[in-house]
């Protein structure tokens, strides 16, 4: 398991790196609500024996609020993370999902052999409509600077 963590690109790289610890506690916060057993779950196991973070470029404060909208429909953990009025105005500046090591190999494979791969048609032909636009964002992402 990844935790992709998608930030606005105005901020510095330390700070892309604070807000993606702010929205990992956000999204530790969130999967304590007992409605979300199965994502609490998904985060635990993530905490306990994977931990790992990609940091990504996200966009202005819009994008990230509209890649949450979309990450938010997972079964899979997410969260979004604003500042406070005082420090930013409330601006969202990360937001986050965890994905199966699936998502994690196919971009991987995409960007290093493409769209045509033997192995990336097959998990086109048998993905949702959710998670072709899913592993699209992952694609279409730069690593954050």
């Amino acid at each position: 398991m990844r935790l992709y963590s998608f930030t606005c690109s105005w901020l510095s790289g330390l700070q892309k790196g604070l807000q993606t610890a702010h929205m990992v506690a956000e999204m530790s916060r969130l999967t304590q609500d007992p409605l979300t057993q199965g994502k609490a779950q998904i985060f635990r196991i993530w905490a306990e024996q994977h931990k790992t973070l990609i940091i990504l470029e996200g966009g202005t404060q819009s994008d990230i609020e509209y890649l949450h909208n979309f990450l938010k429909q997972s079964v899979m953990p997410t969260a979004i993370f604003y500042e406070d009025e005082t420090s930013l105005a409330g601006a969202a500046t990360a937001c986050g999902i965890i994905v199966s090591e699936t998502f994690y190999s196919m971009a991987s494979l995409v960007r290093e052999k493409g769209w045509e791969d033997p192995e990336v048609q097959r998990f086109k032909e048998n993905a949702s409509v959710w998670e072709l636009q899913l592993l699209t964002i992952l694609v279409d992402h730069s690593l954050a600077r």
